[in-house]
């Protein structure tokens, strides 16, 4: 039997008010929904990592964070190790710019995998080699999610090459604010911010 423990994931970051009730922490022993702008909840722990979900404990994963007492300083980042399976092209309301929705079916991230060299270790050559399948937790469920990028910007080419090459990416992006709207034409809007593309 595990010891339950209540802990939050956020205190500096403000979970917005359209993904409060959408929030799940999974670890390997147990899963519950979170509660409030900072995510409370109250978990069975055996000290693995905590896994977010998105709708329910079987919902597609968010982002995966090392067990903290307390507090799990989460800053609303998400990261996925995947497939862009589809890109949509869409004009939004009060938007001059078209919009990709991009689909993208992969699993979390490990807790310790970065885009690139930390800048402390960007003068210690050579970098570790780029390994796409070991940066990625491949005992969580497959699932998908929607990432959001404007047409004209340069992430939204290398999206596109992605896809069309069929190249394994890990995707880097953010739940947005209430203020910015998203949420209000997407379910699950996540802003694409970095990505880093893998030979096949």
């Amino acid at each position: 039997m595990y010891q339950q423990q209540t802990f939050q994931l956020t205190s500096d970051w403000r979970i917005p008010s359209y993904a409060q009730s959408m929030i799940w922490a999974k670890n390997a022993v147990d899963a519950a929904p979170t509660t409030g702008e900072e995510g409370t909840v109250t978990l069975g722990i055996d000290k693995s990592p905590i896994t977010l979900h998105w709708g329910n404990a079987q919902g597609p994963a968010l982002r995966q964070l090392k067990w903290q007492p307390d507090d799990l300083h989460w800053d609303g980042s998400v990261r996925i190790g995947g497939m862009v399976d589809a890109v949509h092209l869409s004009a939004f309301p009060g938007l001059d710019e078209t919009i990709a929705v991009v689909h993208i079916g992969g699993q979390p991230l490990l807790p310790d995998t970065a885009p690139f060299a930390r800048s402390d270790q960007r003068q210690n050559v050579p970098y570790a080699e780029p390994e796409w399948l070991e940066g990625i937790d491949n005992e969580v469920d497959f699932g998908y999610t929607t990432w959001l990028v404007g047409e004209e910007s340069p992430l939204y080419a290398i999206v596109y090459d992605a896809l069309s090459s069929k190249l394994p990416i890990h995707a880097y992006g953010l739940l947005p604010s209430v203020t910015q709207g998203w949420h209000q034409h997407v379910a699950l809007p996540i802003l694409l911010q970095a990505i880093t593309v893998f030979t096949s």
